[in-house]
């Protein structure tokens, strides 16, 4: 389907359970995704990004852009795919073609109203429903513009976790001392970081060390075993088998990888 002429709306919807993998470039048009449960790994050329939770991402020409489920092995997603002269406006405002965002928490049920509102619109006939989606979107681009440039917005306890586990070797384990530090109990922060990332507070510890590994072997060159110790495993043998585990893959061979 597709409609509009200064902005064609090309495709829109939602999916529960989406587990495409997919490699290719975009050509003459974007789409903006709002992914809201499970986890998908993106790579626009060389540059992976693992996403959990509630997070913004795009497609759009230029980029060879690959695609697959993370560990979920799925994710719940609504996307809205466009072209038209329009795009290149909001290109040079820098509202297109951006690294995927994490969305606040206060604003996820307020974003999803937003997408679901744009399909309602677009599902309907006429040129008034079709400029109320095309201004809906411009509002929910302009306000993730927004975000991008306020990082006081941004997920503070999220940050403090993220830095906690790299502090601690990502070893999953207490995390009394953070709450206390955040002022948070322990069962809020818990909370806090399953509704953010859509997982719990361990198995999001265990795919911040995955994302580090994947990291550290494809850009120093550090010993298998230097990287296992930099992630607290307790020896080489333990980091083979659970890097292998969580990304399907060896460490050596996705160190050899061109993907």
């Amino acid at each position: 389907m597709s409609k509009g002429n200064e902005l064609r709306f090309l495709h829109w919807g939602y999916r529960p359970h989406c587990d495409v993998e997919m490699e290719k470039h975009f050509v003459g048009y974007h789409s903006l995704q709002l992914t809201t449960r499970g986890q998908v790994s993106i790579t626009y050329d060389d540059v992976e990004h693992h996403l959990g939770g509630t997070c913004f991402w795009f497609h759009y020409p230029g980029p060879y852009t690959r695609l697959k489920p993370g560990e979920a092995k799925f994710w719940e997603h609504r996307h809205v795919a466009f072209a038209g002269p329009l795009c290149k406006v909001w290109e040079g405002a820098e509202l297109l073609a951006q690294p995927p965002l994490s969305c606040p928490p206060e604003q996820r049920a307020e974003f999803i109203t937003r997408f679901d509102q744009i399909f309602t619109w677009l599902d309907q006939d006429g040129t008034a429903s079709l400029a109320k989606a095309r201004a809906l979107l411009e509002v929910v681009l302009w306000e993730l513009w927004e975000i991008r440039r306020n990082p006081t917005r941004r997920h503070s306890v999220m940050d403090a976790a993220t830095q906690f586990a790299a502090e601690h070797k990502f070893r999953v384990g207490s995390y009394e001392k953070l709450a206390s530090d955040l002022g948070l109990s322990l069962s809020s922060l818990r909370r806090e970081v399953r509704k953010t990332t859509g997982m719990p507070i361990h198995q999001f510890t265990r795919t911040l060390r995955l994302r580090e590994a994947r990291r550290l072997l494809r850009h120093t060159d550090s010993t298998l075993a230097q990287i296992a110790d930099a992630l607290g495993f307790t020896d080489v043998y333990y980091f083979n088998r659970e890097f292998s585990r969580l990304a399907g893959i060896s460490p050596g061979a996705y160190r050899q990888s061109a993907f």
